[in-house]
């Protein structure tokens, strides 16, 4: 029950931020626009509706897009790094490498760190293996598939990351930004323009409505996998451990002190789930 709630979840989340950020991205081109909750839901619900036709009308197109989805995101990746590397100005090491935020107010930078985690735990689902079913031999061709995939998005992720961060500014400014994103105001500031960040920003649009397909698809029935001997062993500790960590943090509020409105409800559908 609780992964079946969680790819739930998980398709409800990455509708809503395909969504909003659409929002996002008329607000940079029109800065008089009020963005609407219904407006947001429209779209979400739009968003949900291709994923569907996507996955019934034409699912046996599906293997032809999933190949050019890959495609498109190497491609959209080598287009935004260049563009970032040429066009916006650079902060130093320093800045990117020595710089430390606490803005949830924690008291301590350790436990900054790791409520903040947990914003990056949802990059290490495992959609990968959504066409399980679907594969020849799926017990060792899906985990070569999860570990290939981890290997590229982690290392183009954490590129992306540090050339982000490296074009930031002023931390303050991009996170105030009126676009919702601090990524298109990041784009925004490095370009100069509206055109070329509305084109950058629509490439990620685009990466996030494929990643909702995908979770529409997703059925997550795998083979056994096992790593043999001592590395079997090490592997299973260290998942259980993340596990356990994951889990903890997930719970913690954004910042203190918690509020009806920035409160993380997570331990009450957790809860709700288990009882």
């Amino acid at each position: 029950w609780l992964t079946s709630l969680a790819w739930i979840a998980t398709l409800a989340t990455g509708s809503i931020f395909v969504a909003t950020i659409i929002q996002g991205l008329i607000i940079l081109n029109y800065p008089n626009y009020d963005a609407q909750q219904y407006q947001g839901t429209l779209l979400c619900w739009a968003v949900i509706a291709v994923a569907v036709f996507v996955n019934t009308i034409i699912s046996s197109l599906l293997p032809v897009i999933e190949g050019l989805i890959l495609v498109f995101h190497i491609l959209g990746f080598v287009a935004i790094m260049i563009t970032l590397d040429s066009l916006a100005p650079h902060g130093s090491a320093s800045d990117v490498f020595q710089t430390v935020l606490n803005g949830g107010n924690w008291p301590t930078q350790g436990l900054s760190f790791c409520v903040g985690f947990i914003g990056n735990v949802a990059t290490f689902v495992d959609a990968d293996a959504s066409m399980s079913e679907e594969i020849e031999d799926a017990a060792a061709n899906v985990p070569r598939a999860i570990f290939l995939t981890m290997v590229l998005n982690g290392s183009t992720g954490f590129a992306m990351a540090i050339a982000v961060l490296f074009c930031l500014g002023d931390p303050e400014a991009v996170l105030e930004t009126a676009t919702g994103f601090p990524f298109i105001q990041v784009f925004y500031n490095g370009t100069q323009s509206k055109a070329g960040a509305s084109v950058m920003t629509a490439l990620v649009v685009a990466l996030a409505w494929f990643a909702v397909i995908g979770f529409f698809a997703t059925a997550s029935r795998m083979g056994p996998w096992r790593i043999p001997g001592i590395f079997g062993t090490i592997n299973n500790a260290f998942a259980c451990v993340y596990i356990v960590f994951v889990l903890f943090w997930s719970f913690w509020p954004p910042a203190t002190l918690a509020t009806a409105e920035n409160m993380n409800y997570s331990v009450l559908v957790t809860g709700s789930d288990r009882i």
